[in-house]
């Protein structure tokens, strides 16, 4: 779990001030560690403070317009919101289960595949890389809820 002191160092290199709310939302991102709606980080943060919904909103825009966040749009048509790259690798990848909703970021050693070695395949400075895998995750696989849809040729 990142510090307080490495929340306030994330915030200061982008120029945004470290009020307590921008310090809360940030903290439940990183609690999270995965992707997550905003509804569900408004309520991470009201766990531990009053929050109020607009003011969280109004920093997550803040936090996808500094790089602080990546902001992804899914079928459901509610964003999901996770740190951004600029704090973790140039190579962001999600898995998506589209049953159940649930977004993790996956690492770039187990997708097997880093920006520097993409970059090397492809002849550049790869700056930023983002990937998104869509199937039914194990937990529902599991469960019977679905099966992996195959395309039809």
């Amino acid at each position: 779990m990142m510090s307080d002191a490495k929340f306030r160092d994330i915030l200061r290199e982008v120029g945004i001030e470290a009020t307590p709310i921008r310090l809360a939302v940030l903290a439940a991102m990183a609690e999270e560690g995965r992707a997550v709606s905003a509804m569900e980080i408004v309520s991470a943060v009201r766990r531990n403070r009053p929050a109020n919904k607009v003011t969280v909103y109004r920093a997550l825009d803040l936090f996808v317009e500094k790089g602080v966040a990546l902001r992804h749009a899914l079928e459901d048509r509610a964003f999901r919101y996770c740190l951004g790259a600029a704090h973790h690798s140039a190579f962001h990848c999600h898995v998506w289960c589209r049953l159940c909703g649930r977004m993790e970021c996956v690492s770039e050693t187990a997708v097997g595949l880093g920006s520097g070695e993409l970059g090397e395949r492809l002849g550049m400075e790869v700056t930023g890389v983002e990937i998104r895998i869509d199937g039914i995750c194990g937990h529902c696989r599991r469960a019977g809820e679905g099966a992996p849809s195959r395309p039809s040729h």
